[in-house]
């Protein structure tokens, strides 16, 4: 069986060229933002705890933020499929803007623990003093 890395290496280097290394890219920023948190492999994409997944879209890379409506809307991400995902949409190495995704992980790390599932079975964000 893989290790998370491994597979992680193998889902990145199967991935068209342009996409690879805007992938490998992301991926070391992630990593060198949040150094604490733990890359896995889960549903078929890398994933880093309850921060963030990446994965390919059409002619692009998507970040995913798992809580990100919890985020502040300054920023313009795209709403997700799922009900508290939001999308950061990139579409070439320059369109990184390493800052600006810097901040959007660390607000998010800080932000992922505070969320309770409610008896509907839906979540929502629970403010800290």
């Amino acid at each position: 069986m893989l290790s998370h890395s491994k597979k992680i290496d193998r889902y990145i280097k199967n991935a068209p060229e342009r996409d690879r290394v805007i992938l490998e890219k992301v991926r070391a920023l992630i990593l060198r933002t949040l150094p604490e948190v733990s890359e896995v492999f889960k549903y078929n994409v890398p994933y880093y705890d309850s921060v963030c997944y990446t994965r390919r879209g059409k002619g692009e890379v998507i970040v995913s933020f798992c809580f990100g409506t919890a985020l502040p809307k300054k920023y313009h991400l795209e709403k997700g499929k799922s009900r508290f995902v939001m999308n950061y949409r990139i579409s070439s190495v320059s369109g990184i803007r390493p800052r600006r995704l810097q901040e959007l992980l660390r607000i998010a790390y800080r932000k992922r623990g505070l969320h309770l599932l409610t008896r509907r079975g839906t979540y929502k964000h629970v403010r800290t003093t």
